[in-house]
């Protein structure tokens, strides 16, 4: 019994996290700013999200003078359905497909700026850059890569911002970040019908930090491009898997995984195409 108990471990472990190994881009949020998203984010890094165009480049709180504060809502109606195709393990394919294996998610994010002097502007912006919720049938043809899946992160970016002069400003800050996830896939036993498959879990979280830098030019009234970078964070995901063995106890164990955030560049250009009244 022992082999067996350690092969069922090895065998979930490979399984889940080889089932994590995704692209970042695919879970990342860009709903940071409901008026930049209200514009398709076209203009963002250089000023036209507002205050919290300083996700994409903390350089443009310099555009706000005095004391500047938002709050941003999103809500996400993610909706989506895999059907097995042919080809599809015989054994499996008869399970049917995921059903609706969206969830619905409310997004925040937070911008505020102040401005000490002439030159100088402190910042802080809040909010979820990546996040996943996914939840399909219990049993369904796709159930050993996964029967459900959360991936919740809190990002808090304390930024400093200086006017060089009338057409320069730069900004930069660091980026500290939560992660966390939960992923649960099905576990093939043998003697088992795939749709009696227990579930083996994984969980884990993380801090990490990086960093944002940007600057913005105005070469002349009513043209601004803005480049703004946010690092990669590393994250040393420390968490426990948990394999249920029928009518043994489950068994858990502690892993670690290493994941990297994608960096983001940024470049943005706003231009007046007729004078402000």
């Amino acid at each position: 019994m022992g082999g067996t108990v350690r092969a069922a471990m090895l065998a979930a472990t490979a399984m889940i996290l080889g089932a994590g190994q995704v692209q970042a881009g695919a879970f990342g949020l860009r709903e940071q700013s409901t008026q930049a998203q209200g514009l398709a984010f076209a203009g963002a890094a250089s000023g036209s999200g507002g205050v919290s165009s300083m996700f994409w480049n903390p350089a443009t709180i310099t555009m706000n003078p005095g004391f500047v504060a938002e709050q941003n809502f999103t809500y996400i109606g993610l909706s989506s359905e895999i059907r097995p195709a042919p080809g599809t393990n015989p054994g499996f394919a008869r399970l049917g497909g995921s059903g609706e294996l969206g969830q619905g998610a409310l997004v925040p994010a937070g911008a505020t700026s102040y401005q000490l002097n002439d030159r100088l502007w402190l910042g802080l912006s809040t909010g979820a850059p990546f996040g996943l919720v996914t939840k399909p049938n219990q049993v369904w043809a796709g159930e050993v890569y996964g029967r459900s899946s959360r991936i919740f992160s809190l990002a808090i970016n304390p930024v400093i911002g200086f006017k060089v002069n009338e057409w320069l400003s730069i900004a930069a800050g660091p980026n500290i970040e939560y992660f966390r996830l939960t992923l649960r896939q099905a576990l093939p036993v043998p003697g088992l019908l795939p749709t009696a498959y227990p579930s083996s879990f994984l969980k884990g979280e993380s801090w990490g930090v990086g960093f944002t830098a940007g600057a913005t030019l105005t070469p002349r009234d009513g043209t601004v491009l803005g480049i703004g970078y946010r690092s990669s964070v590393h994250h040393d995901i420390d968490g426990s898997i948990g394999v249920p063995l029928l009518a043994l106890a489950p068994l858990a164990g502690q892993v670690r995984a290493r994941l990297n955030t994608p960096d983001k560049l940024s470049v943005g250009l706003t231009q007046a195409v007729s004078p402000v009244a």
